[in-house]
């Protein structure tokens, strides 16, 4: 099965110039937020991880971990794992553990349930099979067909922690034709920042949105140069007009 790691400039400028206290998830890993639509109000935390019959989990799950689990203790907002087979065609079941780490098998039909628990809508009917493909992992396919309509399903791209492990920020990341002058985070986002934005809220976390430009002709996914949104939340969300830097300015900002 495929790996859905898929890449980004600002991924690939931190894998050639690496910076301690910047981390983001590898390989078949999602830190995610499953949020209420009306209210916008994060209701759990999700490491989702790929893996393969007999082989360990990866250093980023243990690094993925340890973030979630330091925003859970900061927020209050409950934090599960769920682990899937990446090396099957389908799956019928996940690992599943809470904080205490003890993992246990748990049938999907019975993940719905699980994740009902925590005041999350499913539907009634889902509508797709867990099935790993070469553009989509089983899990996510599942979780498209299984979450209600009034829920969010938004994942973190990076995190910044300081050099005591504190994390300081989480990012959302951008990319697009337009010129940094030009863009602007879309309408059809704000659903996903809102939640974000009030999971940052509550841990006392920046979020902020990185925004790199791509160009067709010649195709080319841009670093050097980003513009830099702070997301707030007061009754709404509130975003700044974004900062226009370097990709060092800001990965030393």
């Amino acid at each position: 099965m495929g790996n859905y790691y898929h890449t980004n400039a600002i991924y690939r400028y931190l894998d050639e110039n690496p910076h301690p206290l910047f981390k983001f998830p590898k390989g078949n890993i999602w830190a995610l937020i499953y949020g209420d639509k009306n209210t916008f109000h994060p209701k759990v935390l999700i490491l989702a991880a790929g893996v393969k019959a007999d082989e360990p989990l990866s250093n980023s799950y243990y690094e993925m971990y340890a973030l979630l689990n330091q925003i859970s203790h900061r927020s209050g907002v409950p934090f599960v794992t769920i682990l899937f087979r990446t090396d099957v065609t389908q799956i019928t079941e996940v690992a599943m553990a809470k904080r205490d780490g003890n993992f246990a098998n748990i049938p999907l039909p019975e993940l719905a349930k699980k994740l009902q628990s925590f005041h999350l809508e499913m539907n009634r009917n889902p509508t797709k099979k867990a099935i790993n493909s070469e553009s989509s992992s089983a899990y996510m396919n599942w979780q498209r067909g299984n979450l209600g309509n009034r829920m969010i399903a938004v994942d973190i791209d990076m995190f910044k922690i300081s050099s005591q492990d504190v994390i300081e920020r989480f990012y959302e990341l951008k990319r697009s034709y337009f010129t940094l002058n030009q863009w602007r985070p879309f309408l059809a986002d704000y659903n996903n920042f809102r939640v974000v934005s009030k999971l940052a809220q509550m841990s006392d976390i920046q979020f902020d949105i990185v925004y790199n430009r791509k160009t067709k002709n010649p195709c080319f996914d841009d670093p050097s140069q980003v513009r830099v949104f702070h997301v707030h939340y007061d009754q709404d969300i509130v975003i700044s007009d974004g900062r226009c830097m370097t990709i060092h300015d800001f990965m030393n900002d």
